[in-house]
């Protein structure tokens, strides 16, 4: 119901108040508080969910969204920009499943892989749901996610592979030993590599660290705004430096004056273009910087540490997410029970 009240200042403050929503506006005069009144009880009518129809347009609805809710990286930014340019001018109330079949069925001729498509389908999806909770608008990401489910049964694949590769002992031998005969190389590849596997880091983590967030008592560092699928942005973790990690980290301290700053201060992918040079070069396939992060990961667990403890070093909130990182064989259960005495 509506309720008015005359302000001192002469205006009309109008609210209205229904289904457990709250709209309020002032106006000069009170009738036309009645008539907005009139049509915002309408709208929430018009949904058995007391979500209002929107007026609006996509494009409305993704500049809203993007200005309220923090930024995400890169391809998150792209995502946004490409459903502006594609659907940004169909109305939300027109907008349904046919237009995001549509959509994907244009992209999937002009040879966009389906995996593709299901970040962009993940991304509006959530835009439609962030709509219907937090604007109650009658929107849901059900569309998107209808059509993601429709590409599956049609035999597109919309999962990404998983890499289990990680590199073998002989292949960073290989590695830093060419590394070592090059002298006038700026960035130090194989201590950065023996970081990266006695960290567990991922290469833009390693370049961001500081010598200010060390705790030289406890042996720990926090990584700043470390990543994380729903939270980046303030996501600080105090994560451990152990065994090599440390050593390396102290040995660069004592080689400081002033130990400030960044404790690598590197280009993060300067790094990684120096590391697949190197791969490329040595004849070492299909071996990324990152998979480093994965053999590390594998490393903590060789040792006997419980998942619980390995996700405090990975940062991993949801350990079916860490068990893609870790590439455990049989080997390593027949090592276990030699050390068990069995």
């Amino acid at each position: 119901m509506a309720t008015y009240t005359r302000l001192a200042s002469g205006n009309w403050r109008v609210q209205v108040r229904k289904v457990g929503l709250y709209k309020a506006k002032t106006f000069k005069l009170k009738r036309e508080g009645q008539v907005w009144a009139t049509r915002i009880e309408a709208d929430i009518d018009q949904s058995d969910a007391g979500l209002i129809s929107p007026r609006g347009s996509l494009a409305e609805l993704v500049d809203d969204y993007r200005a309220s809710t923090p930024a995400r990286g890169r391809s998150w930014s792209n995502y946004l920009a490409a459903w502006k340019a594609d659907l940004g001018h169909v109305k939300l109330s027109k907008l349904s499943r046919v237009h995001i079949q549509n959509w994907a069925d244009k992209k999937l001729k002009d040879g966009t892989k389906a995996v593709t498509l299901a970040g962009y389908l993940s991304t509006l999806a959530k835009i439609l749901d962030w709509g219907q909770h937090t604007r109650h608008l009658d929107v849901s990401g059900d569309i998107c996610r209808s059509v993601r489910s429709a590409l599956a049964h049609a035999g597109h694949k919309t999962r990404s592979n998983e890499r289990n590769r990680i590199p073998s002992d002989e292949e960073i031998e290989r590695l830093r030993g060419y590394w070592a005969e090059q002298p006038k190389q700026q960035i130090p590849m194989g201590e950065l590599v023996e970081f990266a596997i006695a960290s567990a880091m991922r290469q833009g983590e390693i370049c961001c660290i500081r010598f200010e967030d060390v705790d030289w008592d406890n042996h720990t560092v926090i990584i700043r705004d470390r990543k994380d699928p729903k939270e980046k942005v303030g996501n600080d973790q105090i994560v451990p430096l152990i065994g090599r990690a440390w050593g390396i980290v102290e040995a660069r301290r004592g080689e400081r004056k002033n130990p400030m700053g960044r404790v690598f201060p590197y280009n993060s992918k300067s790094l990684s273009a120096a590391f697949t040079r190197t791969t490329t070069r040595m004849g070492v396939d299909d071996l990324r910087f990152h998979d480093l992060r994965h053999a590390g990961i594998t490393g903590l667990f060789r040792m006997g540490l419980p998942i619980e403890l390995v996700a405090i070093c990975s940062g991993h909130k949801d350990w079916k997410n860490l068990r893609r990182y870790t590439e455990l064989t049989a080997d390593d259960v027949h090592a276990r029970l030699r050390g068990l005495g069995q």
